[in-house]
């Protein structure tokens, strides 16, 4: 179960790092 709740809290933070990594790199696109 404790795996399961990871590999759960993982995805969920990787699909909100992807989001904000978009964000992040048309910043910094913007900072260039």
């Amino acid at each position: 179960m404790v795996s399961k709740l990871f590999l759960l809290q993982f995805q969920i933070l990787g699909y909100a790092f992807v989001r904000l990594r978009k964000k992040s790199i048309a910043v910094v696109l913007l900072r260039l």
